[in-house]
C-alpha cells in the first residue's frame, strides 16, 4: 500500500499526458458504445460501468460538465442498486460526483461539498482511511472549504490529508511535503501563524532525508525547503538554498542543463524581490547564455524555451523597477516575441506583455511602435471583455498617454471622452466619482496644450467637484489628486503670480503626502533578523506611491520652472529644474526621456544666466546618454541638437548653428514628417541663421516653410512658434528692405506674445529687440521706445545674462546717436550689469575661438558707449568698461593657463599641455589650408579644463574690477592712465582719449586727445625726430601728452596702458618742454590694464635662468638633424658655438650677442644663479619649446626678431612656404596670421628662411609667435628680447598680436622688447647695465630705467633711435 499512491500518481500523470491526445473523442459515439454494452452485457455489467466512466471522463477533459454530471448519477445508480449505498464503490463515486460538481456549479461549491461530506462519513463509517479516494476527498474538501472561506475546517480536512499520506507513505514522502505546504497557504489564509509555524516545521524537518535520495526528490525537497524560508522571511537561508543547489547541479551534472537553468532563473526571482538588482540581472543573462548554447543559437527553439521567457520577463520587471527603460523595453519586446512564438496571441500573459511594452515605448520616445501596439491590444481587448470593464478603462488611459505624448491632443481628449462613457458601467460610488477626476484631468492636460485654458479651467471645476463629493477624503490618492489640480490650475492661468501660487502649493501637498508615506515606510517592519530584507505588499505599495508622488512632484517642479524661465526668472528656474531632475533619476533614471527632456532645460537656463561651459557640460552628458540609449537618429537627441544651435548662437557661430539645426530638422521629418511641429521649429532656426549669414535665399524657404506648417495648428493664432517664426520673418524682410512687410510680421507676433506671455516677458523682450532694428535700419524714433522697453524688461526680470540684453544694449545707444537722443540715466549701469553679468561671469568659461567671436560683437559696446560720453555722465562706467575689456581676450588666455599651472593638479596639467600641443597643430594646420583640423578636439579639451577649473572657483577675479578698486590700490603719488581708441559713431572718426584716475578721486577725468589721422603723420618719423627735443618731438608731446599733463606731478609713478597706434610708440621716452623724457620726470610703468595695479606681484631675483646668444643661423640640414637628436643628451652648464665665418644670405651672424650672453652668464655665475647658456648650433628651436612646462624665472633671447606686414608675408619665401605644404591647388589666404608673421631666428634658421627645404621630423629653427603662444612658461617673471622689433605685430581692440602677445599668453609676466631695428653695440650696453643692476638687487623695473638712462646719456648713443626702443610691458 505504500507505493500505491506514487503509483496512482504516475497512472494520473500518464492519464492527463495520453488526454491531449484523447480530448478530440467523440462522445456521441462513447454513448453509442455504451449502449451496446448495455443490451450486450446488461446494466449491471463491469463492461457497462466501464463504458459511462469513459464517457465521464471524456465529457470532463472537454469541459461538458453538464454530460459528465448525468453519466456518473447513472453510474452511481447502478453501484447502489449492485452493491449498496454503504459499500466502498458507492463512497468513490460520491467522490467523484462531487469533482464534477464543482466544475459545473462554480459558483455554488456547497453542492461539491455535500458529495464530498457524504463520501467521507462513508469512508469513515467503512473504517477506510488507507485508500487512494479517502485521501482525494479529504484533500477535495480542505480545498472547497477554503476557496468558500471556511478555513477551520478546510485545515481539519486538511489535517486528515495529511494523516493519510503520513500513514501510507511516511514524513519524508514528496506527497507529504506536497501537503504541507497546501496547509501553509490555508493556515496563512486563515491568519494562524501558529499552524504555518508547525507545517514549516514539518517540512524543514522532512526535507533533508529527501535530498539523499534520487536527483528528482532532492529536487522537490530543496523546493519545498526553500518556499517555506522564504515564508519565514529567512531569505538570506532561502537563497543560499538555491545557490547550494546549483552547486550541486554543477558538480553534478555541469551548468549546461534546464535543471542548472531553472535554479539561475529562481535565483535571480528571489534577489529581484530582496532588491539586489544586479545580482538578478546577472543570474537571468546567465540563464539566457546557456539556453541559446543548449538551443545552438536557434531563435526559434530559444523562445519556445518556458525558462527564457522567466528569464526575460525577470529582466524586463528589474529594469522598470531600476528603472533603465530602454533595457526594459527591449525585454518587454522579446517577451511579446517569445508568446508569439508559442502561439499564444489569444491570451491574457499577452495581453499584459503588449501593454507594458507599449507603455515603456511611449515612455522613451518609441511613438510609433507604441501606436502599432496599441492597435493590436485595442483589437485584443473584446475577447477578454464582452461588456466594460477596467481592461478597457486601463487601456483607454494607456492610449491617452500616447497619443497625447506624440501631441495627438484632440485623438487623446476623444479616449478621455471614450472613457467617460464606459466607467458608470464599471464603478460607483466614490470609485466611478475619483475616476471621472483622473479623466477630467487628463483632459485639462490635454486642453491646457491646446492652449484651451477656458475649457482646461472649466474641468478644472467639474473633477473638483468629483473629488469634493466622494466621502472617504483619507485616501492618499485623493489628496494626490487635488494637488494635481491645484498644479494644473497654476499652468492653465495667464496670470503669472497666480501660475506660481498654484504650483508651489501643490508642491507643498506632494510634500506633506511625502512625510506621511515615509514615515509609514518608517514604521514598516524591517529585516526581522535577516540580512536580506524582503519588500512584502505593503512595503510595494508604499514604495509606488512615494515613487508616484515623487514623479507628480518632479512634473510640477519642471511646470514651475518653465513658468519662471517664460518670465526670465532664470536661477528660480533652473532650480526647480534641478530638483526635478534628482526626483526622475530616483523615480525613472538618468536614462529616461524624461530625465534628459528637464536637463534641457536646465542647460537652457544655464546659458540664459550666462554660464555658458555649465550649459555645454549638462549638454555634452545628456546627449551621450542619448545617442548611446536612443542614438542620433531620436527625438531626444534632435532636442539636445536644437539646444546646442542657442549656444551657437549665443556665441555668434551661425555656421555651427546652421550644421546643428539641420541635423535636427532631418531628424524631425525622418520621425514626424515635414508637417510636424518640430520640424517647424526647425526650420523657424534655420531662417533665423540663414539670416544672419546674409543668405536672404534659404532664410525666406526655411521660414515660409515654418509659417506655412504653424499657420494652419489648431492653436496657431495662439501659438508661440508661430511668433517666433514671424519675428524671424520680420528679422529678414528687414534685411531685404520690405519694411511694409516686416512691420506686418512684427505686430502679428506682438500680438500673440502679448496675449500668451505678457508685456514683461522674454518673448516680448526679444520681439521688441527685432522690431528694434527694424527701426534703427530706418531712422525711426521708435526704435528708442523699442530698446528703452527691452532694457526695461531686461532690469525687471534680472535678464542682464540673456543674449538679447547685449544686443539690444548696443543698438539702444546706436538708436540714441541715430535719433539725437539723451538715452536714459540708467543706461550706462544698465549696460555695464550686462557687460559684466553676460561677458564677465562667462567671457573666460568660453573656449577661445568662442571668445574671439563675442569679443568682436564687445567692440561695437565700447564704440556706442563712447561716443554718448558728452550726452551722459558714464565717465565711471566708461573706465570700468576699460578695466573689464581691456586686453581681455588676452587677459583670460594668459590667467586659464596660469590657473592650470598654480591648481598643481597633474592630470589638469597634462590635459593643458596636450592642448598647447593641439592648439600648435591647429595654427599649422590652418596655415596650410588643410582639411585635417583638430578644432573639435581641442574645444573639447578647453571645456573640460575650464570645467574643472570652475569647480575650483575659476580664474576670473580680476575681470570684477572697477573704479573704486583701482582708486583703493592707487598709492598717495600714483596715477593711473587708460588711453581709449574707439569710432566716435557721431562723426565716423577714430578718436583717442585718456581716463586718468588718482588716489581719492571718485570718478576718473575723462581726457580727449586727438583723431587717429593726426597720430598717423608721426608714425613714419625716425625715433630722433620723435623722441628728441626737436619740432616733431615737441607737437608729439603736444598731441599725447599735454591734455594728461595738467592730472600728472613730477615725481609721480604712472601706471599707462596704450591703446591702438600708441602701442608702436615709446610713450615713456616723449620728450617733455624741459627737454627730459617722461621717463625721466615720471616712474613710467606700461600695463596692459591698469587693472594691474589691483594685483600685488612679489620680486624675486633671479633663481633659474636661461640664455640664448651668439645663435649660428647657417647650420647644415644634416647636422640639425643630429643635434636635434642629441639635444634631450646635454647635461653641461653652457654649449657654447665654435665660430664658422662660412655664411649664406639671410641673417647675419651677430657677434654681440655672443658677448652679451657671455657676459650675463658670467654675472650669473658670480651671483651663484643656476643657468644654462645656449649658443652656436645648440641654441636651437628644439632646446627652446623643451622650456615649456619647466619653471625658469628668467629668460634672455640675444639673437634676430621679425615682423612681416601682412602683404609683405604674402610674397615671402618662408610664408610662402607654409602655406604652399598645404594641400594641391588650394588658394593661399588672403590674410595670413600675424602670429605666423613674427618670431625670433634660432639656430639654423636661414635654411627655411632662404626656401631649402628641411626634410625629416626635426624644427626649422625659425620660431614663431604662434609656437610661443603655444608654449607654457607661466613658470618666468621676466623674458629679455634683446632683438629688433619684438615689440611690433598687427594692431587690433585687444592688443599687439605679434611676440609679446604670444609671450604673455604663455605665461611670461613681464617682458623687455624693441619697437624699431636696435643697434648692436647699444642694446650690449643696455643689457650688461640691466643684469648688473638687477643682481644688486634693484626692481627689474629700477634695473631696466637706469640701463636705458645708461645709454641716452653715453655721448655714442644720445640720439633717441639707441635707447627709446626698448620698452617693458607689465
Amino acid at each position: 500500500m505504500k507505493r500505491l499512491i506514487a503509483i496512482i500518481t504516475l497512472i494520473l500523470l500518464c492519464v492527463l499526458s495520453v488526454s491531449a491526445q484523447q480530448v478530440s473523442r467523440d462522445i456521441n459515439l462513447l454513448i453509442s458504445q455504451s449502449e451496446s454494452a448495455k443490451k450486450s452485457y446488461g446494466v449491471n455489467s463491469d463492461e457497462y460501468l466501464a463504458s459511462l466512466d469513459s464517457i465521464v471522463q471524456s465529457a470532463f477533459e472537454q469541459q461538458k460538465y453538464d454530460i459528465a454530471y448525468k453519466y456518473r448519477n447513472i453510474h452511481i445508480d447502478i453501484i447502489a442498486n449492485k452493491e449498496g449505498k454503504e459499500s466502498l464503490n458507492y463512497a468513490i463515486d460520491l467522490s467523484r460526483l462531487g469533482n464534477v460538481a464543482s466544475q459545473l456549479h462554480p459558483n455554488n461549491l456547497q453542492i461539491a461539498i455535500d458529495y464530498h461530506l457524504k463520501a467521507y462519513n462513508l469512508f469513515d463509517k467503512l473504517k477506510v482511511y488507507d485508500h487512494i479516494f479517502y485521501l482525494v476527498t479529504t484533500g477535495q474538501l480542505s480545498n472547497l472549504y477554503a476557496n468558500t472561506g471556511q478555513y477551520d475546517l478546510a485545515l481539519q480536512y486538511q489535517d486528515k490529508h495529511l494523516m493519510c499520506i503520513k500513514k501510507v507513505e511516511g514524513t519524508s514522502s514528496i506527497s507529504y511535503l506536497n501537503a504541507c505546504n497546501v496547509a501553509i497557504n490555508i493556515a496563512d489564509a486563515a491568519g494562524s501563524n501558529a499552524l504555518i509555524d508547525k507545517y514549516s516545521k514539518e517540512i524543514l524537518q522532512n526535507t533533508s532525508k529527501l535530498t539523499n535520495e534520487n536527483f528528482a526528490n532532492y529536487q522537490f525537497a530543496i523546493s519545498a525547503k526553500h518556499t517555506v524560508l522564504w515564508r519565514q522571511e529567512k531569505y538570506q537561508d532561502a537563497i543560499k538554498t538555491i545557490i547550494d543547489y546549483l552547486a550541486k547541479v554543477q558538480n553534478f551534472i555541469g551548468n549546461n542543463n534546464t535543471d542548472f537553468v531553472s535554479g539561475l532563473t529562481q535565483l535571480s526571482t528571489d534577489y529581484m524581490v530582496v532588491g539586489k538588482y544586479q545580482e538578478s540581472i546577472d543570474a537571468s543573462l546567465k540563464a539566457i547564455k546557456i539556453i541559446e548554447v543548449l538551443c545552438q543559437g536557434d531563435i526559434k527553439a530559444i523562445r519556445q524555451n518556458r525558462l527564457y521567457y522567466t528569464a526575460c520577463n525577470t529582466l524586463a520587471t528589474i529594469y522598470g523597477v531600476i528603472p533603465n527603460e530602454v533595457e526594459e523595453f527591449k525585454y518587454e519586446k522579446e517577451v511579446c516575441e517569445i508568446l508569439k512564438a508559442s502561439h499564444q496571441e489569444q491570451t491574457a500573459d499577452y495581453m499584459e506583455a503588449l501593454v507594458n511594452v507599449f507603455i515603456t515605448a511611449a515612455s522613451i520616445g518609441e511613438y510609433n511602435y507604441a501606436l502599432s501596439i496599441a492597435n493590436e491590444v485595442e483589437a485584443l481587448i473584446p475577447q477578454y471583455s464582452s461588456s466594460p470593464n477596467e481592461d478597457m478603462f486601463k487601456f483607454i488611459g494607456y492610449m491617452y498617454d500616447v497619443t497625447a505624448k506624440i501631441g495627438k491632443y484632440d485623438m487623446a481628449l476623444e479616449y478621455c471622452e471614450k472613457g467617460l462613457g464606459i466607467i458608470p458601467y464599471i464603478y460607483q460610488g466614490d470609485d466611478l466619482l475619483f475616476n471621472q477626476s483622473v479623466l477630467y484631468v487628463a483632459q485639462i492636460q490635454a486642453y491646457i496644450e491646446l492652449n484651451n485654458n477656458e475649457e482646461a479651467n472649466r474641468l478644472i471645476s467639474l473633477a473638483r467637484s468629483s473629488l469634493d463629493n466622494i466621502k472617504d477624503q483619507s485616501h492618499i490618492v485623493i489628496k494626490l489628486e487635488k494637488a494635481q489640480l491645484m498644479r494644473l490650475e497654476g499652468v492653465s492661468t495667464e496670470d503669472y503670480a497666480k501660475a506660481i501660487e498654484c504650483i508651489s502649493g501643490a508642491l507643498s501637498q506632494y510634500h506633506s503626502i511625502e512625510s506621511l508615506l515615509q514615515s509609514k515606510r518608517n514604521k514598516s517592519p524591517q529585516n526581522k533578523g535577516n540580512s536580506v530584507q524582503y519588500v512584502d505588499d505593503n512595503q510595494l505599495e508604499l514604495q509606488y506611491e512615494l515613487q508616484r508622488i515623487q514623479s507628480s512632484a518632479s512634473v510640477a517642479y519642471v511646470n514651475r520652472g518653465l513658468c519662471y524661465m517664460n518670465h526670465g526668472q532664470y536661477e528660480l528656474a533652473y532650480a526647480d529644474f534641478t530638483s526635478a531632475s534628482k526626483l526622475i533619476e530616483i523615480t525613472k533614471s538618468k536614462n529616461s526621456s524624461d530625465y534628459i527632456t528637464t536637463q534641457n532645460n536646465v542647460a537652457i537656463c544655464e546659458m540664459s544666466m550666462g554660464r555658458y561651459v555649465a550649459a555645454i557640460k549638462t549638454l555634452d552628458d545628456i546627449s551621450a546618454i542619448t545617442r548611446q540609449q536612443y542614438g542620433e537618429n531620436s527625438y531626444l537627441y534632435a532636442v539636445c541638437l536644437q539646444n546646442y544651435g542657442v549656444y551657437y548662437q549665443s556665441v555668434f557661430d551661425y555656421e555651427k548653428l546652421v550644421e546643428v539645426t539641420s541635423t535636427a530638422k532631418a531628424i524631425y521629418e525622418k520621425l514626424y514628417g515635414s508637417s510636424s511641429e518640430n520640424y517647424a521649429a526647425a526650420s523657424a532656426n534655420l531662417g533665423m541663421a540663414y539670416t544672419w549669414l546674409g543668405n536672404h535665399t534659404r532664410a525666406e524657404e526655411n521660414l515660409s516653410e515654418a509659417y506655412a506648417i504653424i499657420s494652419k495648428q489648431p492653436n496657431g493664432t495662439s501659438n508661440l512658434l508661430l511668433a517666433k517664426v514671424l519675428q524671424n520673418l520680420g528679422n529678414l524682410y528687414c534685411a531685404q528692405g520690405k519694411y511694409q512687410e516686416a512691420d506686418k510680421a512684427y505686430t502679428e507676433a506682438k500680438d500673440i506674445v502679448a496675449r500668451v506671455c505678457g508685456e514683461y516677458s522674454i518673448e516680448m523682450a526679444t520681439l521688441l529687440a527685432g522690431y528694434g532694428r527694424e527701426c534703427a535700419v530706418l531712422g525711426l524714433e521708435a526704435s528708442v521706445v523699442c530698446f528703452d522697453g527691452v532694457l526695461s524688461i531686461v532690469k525687471k526680470l534680472n535678464m542682464y545674462a540673456n543674449p538679447i540684453s547685449t544686443y539690444s544694449s548696443v543698438l539702444y545707444g546706436l538708436s540714441c546717436l541715430i535719433n539725437n537722443k539723451t538715452p536714459n540715466p540708467e543706461y550706462p549701469q544698465i549696460a555695464m550689469n550686462i557687460l559684466k553679468e553676460y561677458y564677465g561671469y562667462n567671457f573666460a568659461f568660453l573656449t577661445e575661438d568662442d571668445r574671439a567671436r563675442v569679443w568682436d560683437v564687445l567692440q561695437n559696446n565700447k564704440n556706442v558707449l563712447f561716443s554718448l560720453k558728452d550726452d551722459i555722465n558714464m565717465d565711471t562706467s566708461l573706465y570700468d568698461y576699460c578695466l573689464f575689456s581691456k586686453s581681455l581676450l588676452l587677459s583670460t588666455s594668459t590667467n586659464f593657463g596660469k590657473a592650470v599651472v598654480n591648481s598643481g593638479n597633474e592630470n589638469l596639467i597634462a590635459q593643458y599641455n596636450r592642448l598647447q600641443m593641439l592648439k600648435k597643430e591647429q595654427i599649422i594646420q590652418s596655415s596650410k589650408a588643410s582639411t585635417n583640423d583638430p578644432a573639435t578636439e581641442v574645444a573639447q579639451l578647453e571645456r573640460e579644463i575650464i570645467s574643472q577649473l570652475k569647480q575650483d572657483n575659476g580664474y576670473t577675479n580680476e575681470l570684477n574690477y572697477n573704479v573704486s578698486d583701482v582708486v583703493e590700490a592707487l598709492g598717495k603719488n600714483e596715477v593711473a592712465i587708460e588711453f581709449v581708441d574707439y569710432t566716435n559713431l557721431k562723426t565716423d572718426k577714430a578718436e583717442y582719449i585718456a581716463l586718468i584716475l588718482r588716489k581719492g578721486w571718485k570718478e576718473p577725468k575723462i581726457v580727449p586727445l586727438f583723431e587717429e589721422t593726426k597720430i598717423n603723420a608721426f608714425i613714419k618719423r625716425t625715433p630722433k625726430e620723435m623722441y628728441a627735443n626737436s619740432y616733431v618731438g615737441k607737437q608729439l608731446y603736444k598731441l599725447i601728452w599735454e591734455p594728461i599733463s595738467e592730472y600728472v606731478n613730477d615725481g609721480d609713478i604712472v601706471y599707462f596702458s596704450p591703446t591702438g597706434k600708441l602701442y608702436t610708440l615709446a610713450l615713456e621716452s616723449l620728450c617733455s618742454p624741459t627737454g627730459k623724457p617722461l621717463n625721466e620726470l615720471f616712474n613710467m610703468i606700461r600695463v596692459t590694464s591698469t587693472r594691474e595695479v589691483c594685483m600685488t606681484d612679489t620680486i624675486d631675483l633671479p633663481q633659474d635662468a636661461i640664455i640664448y646668444g651668439g645663435l649660428q643661423y647657417d647650420v647644415t640640414p644634416a647636422q640639425m638633424a643630429t643635434i636635434s637628436r642629441s639635444m634631450e643628451h646635454i647635461d653641461s652648464e653652457s654649449v657654447v658655438f665654435t665660430n664658422n665665418s662660412d655664411t649664406r644670405a639671410g641673417w647675419g651672424y651677430l657677434e654681440g650677442t655672443k658677448k652679451e650672453a657671455e657676459y650675463i652668464a658670467d654675472l650669473l655665475v658670480q651671483s651663484h644663479i643656476k643657468h644654462k647658456l645656449y649658443s652656436g648650433e645648440y641654441g636651437n628651436e628644439e632646446s627652446f619649446k623643451a622650456l615649456s612646462g619647466e619653471k625658469h624665472n628668467l629668460i634672455h633671447l640675444a639673437t634676430h626678431g621679425f615682423f612681416m606686414p601682412n602683404q609683405t608675408a604674402k610674397h615671402h619665401t618662408f610664408t610662402s612656404m607654409i602655406q604652399a605644404m598645404g594641400q594641391p591647388g588650394q588658394a593661399q589666404f588672403d590674410v595670413i596670421d600675424p602670429m605666423m608673421r613674427s618670431g625670433l631666428i634660432l639656430a639654423g634658421g636661414n635654411n627655411v628662411w632662404t626656401g631649402i627645404d628641411i626634410s625629416g621630423n626635426i624644427e626649422d629653427g625659425i620660431l614663431t609667435a604662434a609656437e610661443i603662444s603655444a608654449m607654457n612658461l607661466h613658470g618666468t617673471d621676466i623674458v629679455v628680447l634683446s632683438a629688433c622689433e619684438t615689440g611690433l605685430g598687427d594692431i587690433s581692440g585687444d592688443g599687439v598680436f605679434g611676440l609679446q602677445r604670444a609671450f604673455k599668453q604663455a605665461g611670461v609676466k613681464t617682458l623687455i622688447m624693441s619697437l624699431w631695428r636696435v643697434d648692436d653695440a647699444a642694446t650690449e650696453l643696455m643689457m650688461k647695465t640691466f643684469y648688473e643692476n638687477l643682481l644688486a638687487g634693484k626692481s627689474k623695473r629700477e634695473a631696466f630705467s637706469t640701463a636705458q638712462n645708461t645709454v641716452r646719456t653715453n655721448e655714442n648713443f644720445t640720439n633717441p633711435h639707441y635707447w627709446a626702443g626698448f620698452i617693458m610691458l607689465d
